[in-house]
């Protein structure tokens, strides 16, 4: 996705940072998740975000615990490997995501 603009306003917080309003979550939904298609496969439900291809914050021990999440039905998942869009429509349909703290974790706006 690409997008351009010759003016571009920035709104302050709707409300507090660390908090989005409904409203925001279910307008991002809007914009990123196109109709559903039936043809699409069927996404895992269960999500470990992995930051190992990253130089900082990485799980050290992230072997052993993805080794402990599948016994869970968990899937590892970098979504850096991933379009917006695809990370979108991975997330629209997660029961559960565990991840450690960082830029993944922007995309729990998309989760239902």
């Amino acid at each position: 996705m690409h997008i351009q603009a010759e003016r571009l306003i920035v709104p302050s917080y709707p409300a507090s940072p660390a908090w989005m309003p409904q409203w925001a979550c279910e307008w991002l939904r809007e914009i990123f998740l196109p109709e559903t298609d039936p043809k699409l496969p069927e996404q895992p439900r269960r999500l470990y975000i992995s930051r190992s291809q990253t130089d900082n914050r990485r799980v050290i021990n992230e072997a052993a615990l993805m080794h402990r999440l599948q016994n869970f039905g968990f899937q590892c998942v970098r979504l850096e490997a991933l379009s917006v869009l695809e990370q979108a429509a991975l997330l629209a349909t997660a029961e559960m995501v565990i991840a450690p703290h960082g830029g993944g974790l922007t995309n729990l706006a998309i989760l239902p």
